[in-house]
């Protein structure tokens, strides 16, 4: 997984800024979800490259309420016992 810490300084880094800054631009602006304007955030599609993502595919702009929503379905995904055995 990931160092939570590793990744809120990375999140506070110009690198990140960029990438956020690039991505937000590619979406012109709007949350992919809804198509709002206000409290945009930028999405990790994954984690597969983090610290080194690819703003085209391993990122998404998504507004505050969507964002916590798509979060809050994958944490369940993660929960979901599969094999009780």
């Amino acid at each position: 997984m990931y160092n939570k810490q590793e990744l809120l300084h990375y999140l506070r880094s110009n690198a990140w800024k960029e990438k956020a800054k690039q991505r937000l631009k590619l979406d012109n602006y709007k949350c992919r979800e809804c198509g709002g304007s206000k409290h945009l955030q930028i999405h990790h599609k994954n984690y597969d490259n983090l610290y080194n993502e690819d703003v085209e595919n391993d990122l998404i702009t998504m507004c505050y309420d969507c964002h916590k929503k798509i979060t809050l379905i994958n944490r369940r995904k993660r929960m979901v016992v599969t094999d009780i055995s």
